[in-house]
């Protein structure tokens, strides 16, 4: 089960990286021949966030649809 938390950690650690993979391409540490891999991985990395908060929003809306559908009961 997903949870705001976890997504938002996963979003600034991705965020962080893509930083630090940038700032090695304009301090010019890596070779070129690196560069179109840098833009893949942070291609996947931010595909991955997408889709968590997809899946994140579709979890939070089936379960405020199943708390509407389940029927009040009183307990005695």
């Amino acid at each position: 089960m997903l949870n705001q938390r976890s997504i938002n950690l996963y979003g600034f650690i991705s965020v962080g990286i893509m930083l630090v993979m940038l700032l090695l391409m304009l301090a010019k540490v890596v070779p070129r021949s690196m560069y179109g891999v840098f833009l893949l991985i942070a291609v996947v990395l931010f595909a991955v966030r997408l889709i968590l908060r997809l899946l994140y929003h579709r979890q939070a809306r089936n379960v405020e649809k199943e708390k509407e559908d389940t029927p009040f009961t009183e307990e005695k």
